[in-house]
Order: C-alpha cells, then sequence, then structure tokens
C-alpha cells in the first residue's frame, strides 16, 4: 500500500544518496555476513508469504495428487531444496570474482538498486493511490 511504497522510496533515496565508505571505516553486518543473512532470513516477514504462494503455485496443477501422508516428504525435501539453493547462493556470492567485482562496483551497484526500489515505490503508490481517492470520495 501506500505505507510500503513511501518506505521503497526512503530506501531508494538512501541507496541514491550512499557515498563510497572510507577504508578504516568498519563495515558494520559486512564483518559477519552469514550471520547477518540467517538472522535476515529467518526475521523478514516477507519470505514466508512469498514461499507459501510459491509452493502453492507449484503443487496446485497436481493438488487432486495429494495426500496427507505427504506432507512430512514435502516438507522435507523442501527443506533440502533449500539448504541446496542457499549452498549454490552461497558459493556463487562467495566466488572471489564475484566479491571483487562487487567491491570494485559497490557504489554502482547500490545505486542502481536504489533506484530500482524508487520504481517499486513508484508502482507501489500508482496502485494504491487510486483506491484511496475513490473511497474518500
Amino acid at each position: 500500500g501506500v505505507l510500503s511504497g513511501l518506505y521503497l522510496f526512503w530506501l531508494g533515496l538512501r541507496a541514491i544518496r550512499t557515498q563510497r565508505a572510507s577504508a578504516d571505516q568498519p563495515q558494520g553486518a559486512a564483518r559477519q555476513p552469514f550471520w547477518h543473512g540467517i538472522l535476515f532470513g529467518l526475521t523478514n516477514p516477507k519470505a514466508y508469504p512469498v514461499a507459501v504462494a510459491t509452493f502453492t503455485a507449484l503443487l496446485s496443477s497436481r493438488a487432486e495428487l495429494l495426500e496427507w501422508s505427504m506432507l512430512p516428504w514435502l516438507i522435507f525435501l523442501s527443506f533440502i531444496g533449500g539448504l541446496l539453493a542457499y549452498a549454490i547462493l552461497i558459493g556463487i556470492v562467495g566466488a572471489r570474482r564475484v566479491r571483487s567485482m562487487y567491491q570494485r562496483h559497490e557504489l554502482l551497484i547500490t545505486r542502481l538498486c536504489g533506484v530500482m526500489f524508487i520504481g517499486f515505490a513508484v508502482n507501489a503508490l500508482a496502485h494504491a493511490l487510486p483506491g484511496l481517492v475513490t473511497n474518500k470520495a
């Protein structure tokens, strides 16, 4: 809605206005990226509905074949699939070439992400504001 659009806009502006950090300045969460990522992933409220929606979309075409007895295996296999996906992601992001490329272009990447966030904000506001205007009238 409107609040999420405004928040995304604020995040985008912050990212665009980012300055290059000095070499002696601590990087904060980047000192322990694994634990920062784990904490972020577990506390990200958007992750759970997205996972449920994705899982539902993948299984809905075969819903008639599902039985309650399959539930433990579905949960187990989903967990293993998630672990494998994270391992692949960690391997790619942790690769020396990817890390050095990111460090070389960190400011540009941060600012481009800011522009994307502003785009998401404009989209969210464009969809939320007409509903507010028609409800007030």
